[in-house]
């Protein structure tokens, strides 16, 4: 099993996986901060490449997350104020500034011919990967949910056994404490602490600890862009996560339990189209611990030794 295993990640290539780019939203180097946030939230899209005008070439990715992050904690702009989006620092500070902050903006290279493999090795330290052609000319994204959707669909053909092994013969999400933020907690308060805690989402617990909702990075894009757009952060977090436009919610609360097996959990990020499932004591309803598409990535990276 290991053997075909190995032999299908590396036979199957990028281009078979990655999406076919059509109307592709970027941003432009000579663009402010404001200029590209606008973007992301008009296309409710949590990221975006960056087109160096000068050279004419892409260099960056800017995310959602480095921009919230860049607003409160660099710019220091009050969350007090609602408009705070609309201050002279936010409009005019060019987008360049986010380059570097963190790994999300890294521009990392894969060719579309390259097996998947390669590209999973690689997505283990990136949420994102550019694709490139043999002539060198940016034509697709690959992120960690397309694979893990892609893995999902194939399942049965392409990991075998492994498919009926369990979260539990893994240790899938157990290596790390659950972040969590209380329900009464002020919504931008919980994006700080995605922030500080550099994390994409919270388990969102009641007073006994219980987890009742999820809260996600992805949500900043399911708001408006208006004067008074930030006017949904200041509610409480339980609030928040029931005020949603799209026709499925992130914020939902997505579980496994220890004795699911990996394809119930590669089926459960497939459906509900989330980026972490968290695993639940069935007696408590505690969290124990979250599988994030990080964690399916390094699951695939090396092939399980089998006993």
């Amino acid at each position: 099993m290991e053997h075909s295993f190995k032999t299908r990640l590396m036979q199957t290539r990028v281009k078979n996986v990655c999406p076919k780019l059509e109307n592709l939203v970027i941003a432009k180097s000579t663009e402010t901060i404001a200029d590209v946030f606008r973007k992301l939230v008009d296309h409710r899209i949590t990221s975006v490449p960056l087109l160096d005008e000068t050279n004419k070439k892409y260099a960056a990715f800017i995310d959602m997350f480095d921009i919230l992050a860049y607003a409160v904690v660099v710019l220091n702009l009050q969350l007090q104020t609602e408009d705070w989006h609309a201050s002279t620092q936010f409009q005019t500070t060019s987008c360049l500034s986010l380059v570097g902050r963190s790994p999300r903006s890294d521009w990392r290279l894969i060719s579309a011919d390259a097996p998947l493999q390669g590209a999973i090795n690689e997505l283990r330290e990136v949420h994102r990967l550019a694709v490139i052609d043999e002539h060198g000319n940016f034509v697709s994204i690959l992120t960690q949910y397309r694979v893990a959707r892609w893995l999902s669909a194939r399942a049965d053909w392409t990991i075998g056994d492994l498919a009926s092994m369990t979260v539990e013969d893994f240790g899938l999400g157990s290596n790390r404490p659950v972040a969590t933020i209380p329900r009464s907690s002020r919504t931008i308060d919980a994006f700080v602490t995605m922030y500080t805690e550099n994390v994409t989402g919270l388990a969102v617990v009641d007073e006994a600890n219980q987890v009742v909702g999820n809260m996600s990075l992805s949500d900043l894009k399911e708001m408006e862009y208006s004067a008074q757009m930030f006017r949904g952060l200041y509610i409480p977090v339980s609030e928040f996560i029931l005020r949603k436009r799209l026709p499925y919610t992130r914020s939902s609360l997505v579980w496994v339990d220890k004795y699911d097996t990996i394809m119930e959990v590669l089926n459960k990020f497939r459906k509900h189209r989330v980026h972490r499932v968290y695993i639940l004591d069935l007696g408590s309803k505690i969290p124990t611990g979250v599988i994030s598409l990080t964690d399916i990535m390094y699951l695939f990276s090396s092939i399980p030794k089998v006993a």
